[in-house]
């Protein structure tokens, strides 16, 4: 598998932002999320450089970053493993993120805890057919 590499990023997290671009098209509520998952503004943009390194170290890569909707050389969503910033990866979370490669933006559409042994972080047909029609609709825009 070819890992495709990128420049820094512009890691969009805010969830006004998010929820003004994409409002009802994204299957999550990212503010929701936000206050489930009891992350402050400091954490969101910590949440944010830790997308902004993944990205830079590229993808896709086996487990840490796995595309969901799109193409890798175009636009397309990922799910990208973040570590929580006292307990590693492994108990970190899963970041739903659109990327834009050509504006160098990528966008947190959702974030889930990552349990051991739990269905939490996958993603459903549902979920994965909403994050689809984002990715077409930006393709489309951008033709």
């Amino acid at each position: 598998m070819e890992v495709k590499t990128w420049p820094s990023f512009a890691v969009v997290v805010d969830p006004k932002e998010i929820d003004r671009l994409f409002g009802k098209d994204s299957p999550y509520n990212l503010s929701s999320q936000y206050a489930s998952l009891h992350i402050s503004e400091d954490g969101s943009y910590d949440i944010s450089a830790r997308i902004g390194e993944e990205l830079r170290k590229g993808g896709p890569r086996k487990d840490n970053f796995v595309k969901v909707a799109g193409s890798i050389n175009s636009i397309f969503v990922a799910k990208i493993r973040i570590g929580d910033s006292e307990r590693g990866k492994s108990h970190g979370y899963r970041a739903i993120t659109l990327v834009v490669p050509p504006i160098t933006k990528a966008f947190l559409l959702g974030i889930k805890k990552h349990v051991r042994s739990s269905s939490d972080t996958v993603i459903s047909d549902k979920e994965k057919s909403k994050l689809k029609r984002i990715v077409d609709m930006l393709e489309k825009d951008a033709n």
